[in-house]
């Protein structure tokens, strides 16, 4: 499996694309201006506490208070400016199966899919979630009695703001390096190791090391970036952390909130950090000054990729020309994406859901109905799970797949999207096929989609993709000619409707016996005028002096 990245500088944003055997696999894309926020650390000034909501409203010094669930408050913080403060750490039950624990990849504590594990017998973690800990989730959360508004908080955004919402953050900060992540506030000894990481004696091996790496405060988790490397190397990661973490307790005690203290890298820097695996054969770029970046950043992190990267300025057309990205770009953001066989797949993203729908389309098959509904599920669970990487869709999602007879082919099937699963960095989960065929699942959202990111809302139809039917304004504009004239009977002798020019050539074409038997009717002459500046739904009506 040979893989290549291609980043593209712009003048107003940077999209870097990560190609599989020359399919475009994953695309990524951050305004040079407006970059995201996930993983930056703040001090903050809490705003308010809003105990129906179980939320803290917290200053970040962004245009909405962000969002601090009573889940996300650390007990045992240390308050900036409340040097007597420091509340005794208290064990706080864990729940088994809650799995939302460090973001590994993500690299933040809410955002998580590279699931962590401790040494069940060896290691001071003592579940796989207790790195960091987090209340029971069927417990509701008691209001955080320590905070009051007006009190500076360290915090770190874990979601992008998203519509009217503000970024989601949490206190239990977690601080990503190459191949460890540093959990400061995890408030227990020891470390994990990523679950991801399923040898046996690697497990061993890593979880010994860990025993040797200690953090002065919190603890370390491996993660999957660290299989089979050197205890030099990790060692070079903790020391980074460590010093990380040392100047970002230094400016929280100097600034006032609200305040950004710590910036988790642009883009590249989290290419370098988190997608550079083994497995990436060529790095280009197409920018001198971002290229020229990018390769002291791939030398401060990982040497052995220095010659991988290469500059590519002088190219007659962009690196995404060249490689057909753009096309494939294009198509990867279709409602409809169409399968090898001749089937598709439709996508429509919604604010509650995402809703996918597969059909055989043009696939017949060669066989009996099963063996072809079956071939053509198979199809899709592969293209759905590649569109959710490449669109980075999350929240609820709902896949409609072609109803099945067989009970095995039901089962095989649920296997083989959880295996696809395995590629994406998102957390997931997902539950079995229901009656209907549905699969149900989650991704976890933690910034906007591709989509929203690279669409503009239309202004025309408020992004509904929906207009007024002609016969629908006819209606509104009868009905309320109708109401006027009721309303002042028999003072008006003319009405002039003004509508968009489409509309009034239907009326001529499709409507004139109707509007000339209101105009009876109502004892009125009517007068329809096109204005081209109207939006299509948009009529206007007035009365003729």
């Amino acid at each position: 499996m040979s893989k290549k990245v291609l980043i593209n500088v712009e003048d107003k944003d940077i999209r870097v694309a990560i190609m599989e055997n020359g399919v475009l696999d994953q695309l990524f894309v951050e305004q040079l201006e407006e970059k995201t926020i996930v993983g930056n650390i703040y001090k903050g000034r809490v705003d308010s506490i809003v105990p129906g909501l179980q939320a803290v409203f917290v200053d970040i010094g962004m245009e909405r208070n962000a969002f601090l669930h009573f889940a996300d408050v650390s007990r045992t913080y240390i308050l900036p400016g409340k040097t007597g403060f420091r509340p005794k750490p208290t064990p706080v039950p864990l729940d088994d199966e809650d799995d939302d624990v460090l973001d590994d990849e993500e690299a933040t504590a809410e955002n998580t899919n590279d699931e962590l594990e401790g040494d069940d017998t060896e290691s001071t973690v003592e579940s796989p979630a207790a790195s960091i800990p987090k209340p029971i989730k069927r417990h509701k959360p008691e209001p955080p009695k320590e905070l009051k508004p007006g009190d500076e908080i360290l915090v770190q955004a874990t979601k992008e703001p998203m519509g009217t919402k503000g970024a989601r953050i949490t206190m239990y900060i977690s601080l990503p390096g190459r191949y460890l992540v540093l959990l400061p506030f995890s408030g227990q000894t020891g470390g994990g190791v990523s679950r991801r990481i399923e040898d046996f004696s690697e497990r061993r091996r890593l979880r010994n090391l860990l025993r040797s790496l200690k953090a002065d405060e919190g603890s370390f988790i491996i993660r999957t970036a660290g299989l089979e490397q050197e205890e030099s190397e990790i060692a070079h990661d903790v020391q980074k952390l460590t010093k990380t973490w040392a100047r970002i307790r230094r400016s929280a005690a100097q600034r006032n909130a609200p305040a950004l203290i710590h910036d988790d890298h642009d883009i590249l820097g989290r290419l370098v950090r988190d997608e550079l695996t083994e497995s990436i054969s060529e790095i280009l770029i197409d920018s001198k000054h971002h290229g020229a970046l990018l390769k002291q950043i791939v030398a401060a992190t990982m040497p052995s990729f220095k010659d991988k990267v290469t500059i590519c300025d002088d190219l007659d057309e962009s690196l995404f020309e060249k490689y057909e990205v753009e096309t494939q770009f294009q198509k990867a953001l279709r409602r409809k994406v169409w399968l090898r066989s001749g089937g598709y797949i439709i996508i429509d993203e919604t604010e509650a859901l995402i809703a996918i729908d597969v059909n055989t389309g043009k696939f017949v098959g060669k066989g009996d109905q099963e063996a072809t509904i079956f071939q053509t599920n198979l199809e899709a669970a592969d293209a759905v799970t590649r569109q959710l990487r490449l669109r980075d869709i999350g929240g609820i999602i709902v896949v409609d797949f072609i109803d099945m007879k067989s009970r095995d082919n039901q089962n095989a099937l649920v296997r083989k999207f959880k295996e696809l699963l395995k590629h994406d960095r998102a957390k997931t989960t997902v539950t079995p096929l229901s009656e209907y065929g549905l699969l149900q699942m989650t991704r976890k959202r933690v910034r906007q989609s591709l989509a929203k990111t690279v669409f503009n809302q239309c202004p025309y139809c408020q992004g509904s993709g929906r207009l007024l039917s002609e016969q629908q304004i006819w209606k509104a504009i009868k009905y309320e000619v109708l109401a006027m004239l009721k309303a002042v009977p028999g003072t008006i002798k003319t009405l002039r409707i003004s509508v968009h020019p489409i509309m009034r050539a239907y009326i001529e074409e499709q409507l004139l016996d109707a509007a000339k038997g209101l105009a009876n009717f109502t004892g009125v002459a009517l007068e329809f005028l096109e204005d081209k500046e109207f939006h299509f739904e948009h009529y206007e009506i007035l009365k003729r002096d």
